[in-house]
């Protein structure tokens, strides 16, 4: 049985900057699991286009003209259909869909697509810190090792260890 999903995105920086559409999980269900080629229609085409699609990362690639065609930035809403069949891309007069819940967008929202994954992992491992210090009351330290043999990003050594009647 074939499904039809409809939902709205917006566009991050990086989709725009590299050309391709991240597929969130409520429309992977009609998506092939393996890497494939889909057929997209996009806007104003009058046939689908054959678009590489990787499962591992969940994107669909080669979208940078149709991107740079019609002056999508971040922050562009589109609207996209989703069947087994064809990928379906919509610009027309869209609106944001808001839920019952969900206020107008922050103005202070923070566009973080500019920064690279070891750049999102050094927040992440500082925001880990952080918690860990603060819950501690102290009783542990964290630090990061000077040389990373082991893969290990982030120690807490108990401070109790460490005291001058201990011979280590």
């Amino acid at each position: 049985m074939n499904n039809l999903i409809t939902y709205q995105r917006t566009l991050i920086g990086k989709e725009v900057e590299l050309g391709f559409l991240y597929v969130p999980a409520e429309a992977r269900t009609e998506l092939p699991n393996e890497n494939a080629e889909l057929n997209v229609l996009l806007p104003n085409a009058k046939a689908t286009n054959g678009h590489s699609y990787n499962s591992d990362h969940n994107r669909i690639f080669g979208l940078t003209s149709f991107y740079r065609g019609n002056n999508l930035i971040a922050g562009s809403i589109i609207e996209v259909e989703v069947s087994q069949e064809q990928i379906k891309i919509k610009l027309n007069n869209i609106e944001p869909v808001l839920e019952d819940d969900e206020e107008e967008e922050d103005e202070n929202f923070i566009d973080m697509s500019g920064l690279s994954s070891q750049m999102k992992g050094n927040i992440g491992e500082d925001w880990a810190k952080e918690i860990i210090l603060l819950y501690s009351q102290g009783l542990l330290n964290v630090y990061k090792p000077v040389i990373d043999d082991r893969g290990i990003d982030r120690e807490a050594i108990h401070t109790h260890l460490f005291t001058s009647k201990n011979p280590f």
